[in-house]
């Protein structure tokens, strides 16, 4: 803070109270970063699987894969 306030003019205003002044004033994006990726993720390939469901079979694969390793072991 020190660096800071050594090229920062001699203020009244706390820095952080004046970063949450600007903060608050700020307006909140019009667009939903969750809609906009449920829709790119819900996109069907030729077989018709989405990307979650791609994902989800891969991580069960994995899953299993691991179990299979571990049932092997005892």
């Amino acid at each position: 803070m020190s660096y800071v306030r050594s090229i920062m003019p001699k203020t009244r205003w706390s820095l952080w109270a004046r970063l949450e002044q600007t903060l608050t004033t700020l307006e909140t994006p019009g667009a939903n970063l969750w809609n906009a990726l449920t829709t790119r993720l819900a996109v069907y390939d030729s077989t018709g699987t989405s990307l979650y469901a791609r994902i989800q079979a891969e991580l069960d694969t994995q899953v299993r894969a691991a179990a299979l390793a571990t049932d092997g072991e005892e």
